[in-house]
């Protein structure tokens, strides 16, 4: 596929779909966001999954000390708050607080209309074989956590050996450069 236009498209496809989710997001604004990625998993995780204090930093490769500044900047502005388990007082829970719950939910609406905006241009048919296909490369629905997929992914694309780096970084340059040309036979009409 790499020396095909496929890969092109699909990469641009990847680019816009970035933007659109950073958009519904809200992380769009460079330093104006109002979560960075780390924060907007933590409340994420906060609202969908029993999170303990002490497993952000695992979850995210931060530190502790990092851990607990994304924490007490979330809870100081309203949307996370800490817990103590009843029955382990060492355990800390992080939960959602009302803004937190309401951020979540308003996102998670404006998400979810867009998303049925764009499926709704396809058939019955052709939403099921995307979803098929999307799953599939994407490694979501064959059984392991997506938190597993995400982690295994990133060790693979960061822990890769320096041969197999830049052969890489050799095909990245070769891509961008097919890109490019795509990009300027556009700009010629």
């Amino acid at each position: 596929m790499s020396d095909t236009p496929g890969i092109v498209v699909l990469r641009e496809c990847m680019v816009f779909v970035h933007s659109w989710m950073s958009a519904l997001l809200g992380t769009d604004r460079g330093k104006k966001s109002s979560f960075s990625p780390v924060a907007l998993g933590i409340l994420y995780m906060s609202y969908f999954h029993k999170i303990k204090m002490g497993d952000i930093p695992g979850k995210f490769n931060i530190s502790r000390s990092t851990a607990t500044d994304y924490v007490n900047n979330l809870e100081k502005r309203g949307y996370v708050r800490r817990v103590k388990d009843e029955s382990d007082k060492r355990d800390i829970y992080i939960i959602p607080d009302k803004k937190g719950e309401k951020w979540i939910l308003e996102t998670e609406t404006a998400i979810f209309s867009f998303l049925n905006s764009r499926l709704s241009v396809l058939s019955q048919d052709e939403q099921e074989t995307f979803l098929s296909l999307l799953s599939k490369f994407t490694g979501y629905g064959d059984g392991k956590d997506h938190e597993c997929v995400l982690m295994e992914t990133l060790k693979t694309v960061f822990l890769m050996k320096s041969e197999v780096q830049t052969e890489n970084r050799i095909e990245s340059e070769r891509v961008c450069d097919m890109v490019r040309r795509v990009y300027e036979k556009k700009r010629e009409f």
